[in-house]
């Protein structure tokens, strides 16, 4: 029985390890200089409909060579099963994470 909890654990880990690299992916594919990114926190809120994901983007560089500090990319699952970037805005993570829930619970 222990053995049995213990292997669901490592599953449920590894599916959402799994999720938060393809949500990281998803990103650095929208990125001009995706090798610069740095990341912060996941947050993948999971709905009966679809799910979302809030990504905190900590620094990249934008074309002309600056850098960009924290900003928010909001995500969406696609019926495809692949992760696909909604928007990356100049929020907090809580903000992003309250619009994702608004989204979700309206499907």
């Amino acid at each position: 029985m222990k053995n049995l909890i213990l292997v669901l654990s490592l599953s449920l880990i590894l599916v959402a390890c799994s999720d938060e690299d393809d949500v990281r992916d998803a990103v650095k594919a929208r990125l001009k200089d995706p090798e610069s990114v740095k990341f912060g926190t996941v947050t993948i809120v999971k709905g009966d409909k679809v799910d979302g994901a809030c990504l905190t983007v900590v620094n990249a560089r934008n074309s002309s060579g600056g850098n960009v500090i924290s900003k928010e990319a909001m995500l969406a699952r696609k019926k495809d099963g692949k992760w696909g970037v909604s928007g990356i805005e100049e929020i907090s993570h809580s903000q992003c994470v309250d619009a994702i829930n608004k989204v979700i619970s309206s499907k």
